[in-house]
């Protein structure tokens, strides 16, 4: 079986797993190590989302068909609540700081998908670059960044108006994102083998070298640290943020 994305609840004592090639979400627990469900989700389930209340897992999922689906999942009864069609191949998601809205990107179909958690449905469709890889929002709350990684760009999403304000060059091939509580934002270059580093003005000050082929980062809640994934040297990088 092929494991992909994984959360924990915002309690701490669940686990919860993709697994690709047999369509199925685990529940672990983090004090027993021991499966507690397997939550058939069919597709091909790729990343998960958890809501800020930790009420609600929701699963990036390619589907059967040519379209993905979003699962939504309860995640204290491990019920799968609704399934909501979306675009094609989606790979990476956020939830708004509130927990209304969900931030699909499909890299498939060069969009950002965005659900409504309340009535659980598509709000709106929003064209970006191509082969969107990564998606991550302001500390405000109110704009959202996606990594474009065949056209080599950033989008800009305004979230009160959900459209694209901006598009900027980046780096090589860039993959995942993250954003500290200062508003810079780490890019994953996974073609030049770095991490460029932009401030909330979009202009780049810093960049850092990392392995072969990074493929995605995640930084501390402290936001001292940044934790960066290597695909082909098959390393996790820890790198110091001043």
């Amino acid at each position: 079986y092929v494991p992909l994305g994984s959360k924990s609840s915002p309690s701490g004592d669940k686990l919860f797993e993709a697994y690709r090639s047999n369509g199925l979400v685990k529940v672990i627990s983090t004090t027993t190590h021991r499966v507690l469900d397997d939550i058939k989700v069919g597709g091909r389930p790729t990343n998960l989302i958890v809501s800020p209340s930790g009420l609600h897992i929701y699963v990036a999922n390619w589907g059967k068909g040519k379209y993905g689906k979003i699962d939504i999942i309860d995640t204290s009864t491990h019920r799968i609540l609704a399934e909501v069609q979306i675009g094609i191949a989606p790979i990476a998601g956020t939830v708004s700081l509130l927990g209304d809205f969900v931030y699909m990107a499909c890299a498939g179909s060069n969009d950002i998908w965005v659900l409504d958690t309340n009535e659980r449905k598509i709000l709106k469709q929003i064209p970006v670059g191509v082969k969107p890889n990564g998606v991550a929002i302001s500390p405000d709350g109110y704009t959202l960044y996606v990594t474009n990684g065949s056209t080599n760009d950033l989008s800009v999403l305004d979230l009160l108006d959900l459209e694209e304000t901006q598009r900027i060059r980046v780096g090589s091939k860039p993959f995942s994102i993250a954003i500290d509580g200062k508003g810079r934002i780490f890019i994953v270059e996974s073609g030049d083998n770095s991490v460029a580093i932009l401030d909330s003005d979009l202009k780049k000050i810093g960049r850092f070298s990392v392995g072969q082929k990074p493929v995605d980062i995640e930084l501390s809640l402290d936001g001292r640290l940044a934790f960066v994934t290597s695909e082909k040297s098959n390393r996790l990088h820890v790198f110091e943020i001043h």
